[in-house]
């Protein structure tokens, strides 16, 4: 009798450890840093996406892909890891890894804080399976906030159940953010000209091609005799300006500026105010002037300045519920005129 107990229990453990599901690989690709370039901004990424793989390998649901072997399959498919991963390649990308499930997302400096969006992506059917998000303020603060994250996908979330920081999508704010910018870039390109009709008091004539405006400031370029090559002589801005022709100040910086001085467009000095209607959005409407400040530099046709010295002022304005936003940016020029105009419906 005690021998047939002891071989039920040796098949009952058997069948025990036959049954136990085994833990599933994840890989943790590189989180994408926005804004991109940035340098601080990307130190965030690297050092983000190496704490949440430690930390989904302390919760134990998960085993991890080494960081190694994700590099050669990322060279091996010509894709660099950062943003190159979405549900359409991702099953390629783990069935190479050998991998269950596939953790991508992005950290987005918003509003002063950090917010990280990631996803949970199952390779067999290229569905991101669960979404979170976390924000922290002082980079002390990732190791905590990964460890929630990490918790979170381990405790098996469902997709849309995303913590979200403030009332808004933090992403599609970034894009919407984006789309703006480059339509209001557009109407702002880098103009070029010359200098007629000199005169020793600082004032002279100009022939400007389209795009100038009334206040926009140019880099004033003449050949140099000593050099024997051209260089920059001192700035010239717009005073008045016509349909053919043009009015300036100009201050010299070095040598003389002559009849003919070619002149070439700065980035222009841009501050950016954004209300919301209510005062409720002010949190949000504060998350999108930023991003659009980001959008906007990196479009190289401006420079951010908070103070009264500038060329033009950005006024933004938001509305509506998350899902259903409206938001209107007009660019005023010195006189308080508009320059243009630059609308859209969102969806953060």
């Amino acid at each position: 009798m005690r021998v047939i107990v002891a071989a039920l229990v040796i098949l009952a453990t058997r069948a025990s450890a036959e049954t136990k599901p085994e833990t599933p690989t994840i890989a943790v690709l590189d989180f994408e840093a926005i804004p991109a370039g940035d340098k601080d901004q990307l130190s965030v990424a690297a050092t983000l996406t190496e704490t949440m793989a430690t930390e989904l390998l302390a919760t134990k649901a998960f085993r991890i892909i080494e960081r190694r072997h994700i590099a050669k399959v990322m060279k091996e498919l010509a894709l660099g890891q950062t943003g190159a991963v979405d549900e359409q390649n991702a099953a390629k990308v783990g069935q190479l890894l050998g991998a269950k499930f596939l953790l991508v997302g992005s950290v987005s400096r918003v509003a002063g804080k950090q917010l990280v969006q990631a996803r949970q992506i199952r390779v067999e059917t290229a569905a991101a399976e669960s979404a979170q998000s976390v924000s922290f303020s002082d980079i002390d603060d990732l190791p905590e906030a990964c460890r929630d994250l990490a918790r979170r996908f381990a405790g098996g979330a469902a997709a849309g159940s995303v913590s979200t920081f403030g009332d808004f999508d933090a992403k599609i704010l970034r894009e919407t953010a984006r789309s703006l910018a480059r339509q209001i870039a557009g109407h702002f390109p880098v103009v070029k000209g010359r200098l007629v009709s000199v005169l020793p008091n600082g004032k002279a004539g100009c022939d400007v091609g389209p795009g100038a405006f009334r206040g926009e400031l140019f880099e004033v370029v003449a050949f140099d005799q000593i050099s024997e090559s051209k260089k920059s002589m001192g700035q010239a801005r717009i005073d008045q300006l016509g349909t053919h022709s043009c009015q300036a100040s100009y201050k010299r910086t070095s040598g003389p500026i002559e009849d003919g001085a070619e002149i070439t467009s700065q980035p222009v000095a841009l501050r950016i105010d954004v209300s919301a209607e209510p005062a409720a959005l002010a949190p949000v409407a504060a998350a999108f002037k930023t991003a659009l400040a980001d959008e906007l530099l990196g479009a190289g046709s401006f420079r951010a300045t908070s103070g009264d010295n500038v060329s033009l002022v950005a006024k933004g304005h938001l509305t509506g519920k998350r899902g259903a936003r409206k938001i209107e940016v007009q660019i005023f020029d010195r006189d308080n005129g508009v320059l243009t105009t630059a609308a859209t419906g969102a969806s953060f």
